[in-house]
């Protein structure tokens, strides 16, 4: 948070002055301590630009400069980009060719001036000062968005700690193994099956393209294989903001298409088309081996069915995942030894699956 006032009033400029802003003029520049992190004890100040439009009592637009009163141990031993730019002499240029400088002093404290927005910056210290105030809410399609600040700040000024912190609650919303994608699709069929439990389903399940922006930028590859697989199964009328007029699905989920790039388009059709290819190879690996010597003579009838309504399915739903993991149980009697062997099989065929993704979409490339 930052304490803003946009009043400016000849007290005010008097004292920017007195505070020697060189730069500032009336209705120009306004410079206010942040309410969040102006910290007494504090012993370096960071000064950035808020993004924010300011204007004061005539209309007149101006620049707000928000100062952050914190620690420099505390910067310095979560950063090396900090520490080597407290470390270098105070010569009044820039301290480490990025517009650092520290050529003046606010109520005898040094101060940096920072090339980020005063909201990158907020982003950062609440992550430090604040790491119970990321904003992270498990399966929130806007997740991505609300990270990318302090992900960018973390990995500009090597803040380790904070951007594993922040990957892990990225990591967190998508699967890594195919127990975990169970899982998560057990989560969103409780969303379709229960709609009375939440207003839009869409708005607790995460959003593929923004995530595959996210690991692109940041180098977070293990989320991609889901993602990825996840945007195979949606068509392109599964918008996540549709204009009205548009046609539209009932899809529980919903993807921001605009966000993707050309790049990752053509591996997703790549995708789509290799996972389609798949699907026969899986077909004719099942094999109905060595049934108990009591077994019932319907259960390779049976066994064989289920296997022909996998093979529907599968060219149908666009999704053989699911296809696989389906009991079939209108497929006819069957008894729990020959059920049992049709499972192990369907199994063996979704971890095959599920350790190509990374291949049949290219995502090694």
């Amino acid at each position: 948070m930052l304490k803003e006032n946009s009043e400016l009033t000849a007290e005010r400029i008097s004292k920017w002055k007195a505070n020697g802003d060189q730069d500032s003029e009336a209705g120009r520049i306004c410079e206010t301590t942040s309410e969040s992190f102006w910290l007494e004890d504090g012993n370096i100040i960071l000064s950035a630009v808020s993004h924010k439009e300011h204007k004061d009592e005539s209309g007149q637009s101006y620049r707000q400069d928000i100062l952050f009163r914190v620690h420099k141990s505390l910067l310095a031993r979560q950063s090396k980009v900090f520490r080597d730019m407290f470390d270098l002499p105070n010569t009044g240029m820039s301290t480490d060719g990025a517009g650092h400088s520290t050529d003046r002093l606010y109520e005898g404290v040094p101060v940096i001036s920072m090339p980020d927005s005063a909201e990158d910056i907020v982003c950062i210290l609440e992550a430090l000062y604040e790491p119970w105030a990321l904003p992270f809410k498990k399966y929130d399609p806007n997740n991505p968005e609300k990270v990318t600040g302090v992900l960018s700040m973390a990995t500009k000024y090597h803040l380790d700690a904070v951007r594993q912190r922040v990957v892990s609650h990225v990591c967190s919303d998508w699967p890594t193994t195919l127990e975990e994608w169970d899982i998560f699709e057990g989560h969103v069929f409780t969303l379709i099956d229960m709609p009375y439990l939440y207003c839009n389903s869409v708005e607790v399940t995460p959003e593929p393209v923004s995530a595959i922006v996210l690991a692109r930028r940041f180098n977070i590859p293990e989320i991609l294989p889901a993602a990825f697989y996840t945007l195979s199964r949606l068509k392109m009328k599964d918008e996540y903001d549709r204009k009205p007029g548009y046609p539209t699905s009932d899809s529980a989920r919903k993807a921001r298409w605009k966000l993707l790039s050309a790049s990752d388009f053509r591996a997703l059709c790549r995708g789509r088309e290799e996972l389609e290819d798949q699907v026969l190879p899986m077909y004719n690996s099942f094999s109905y081996r060595h049934p108990p010597a009591q077994c019932p003579p319907y259960c390779k009838t049976t066994f064989e069915k289920r296997v022909e309504l996998f093979l529907d399915d599968a060219r149908q739903s666009h999704d053989i995942l699911f296809a696989l993991a389906t009991e079939r149980l209108e497929a006819g009697p069957i008894c729990s030894a020959c059920s049992a062997l049709y499972t192990c099989q369907a199994h063996d065929c979704r971890l095959r699956i599920w350790h190509m993704l990374p291949e049949i979409f290219r995502l090694d490339s």
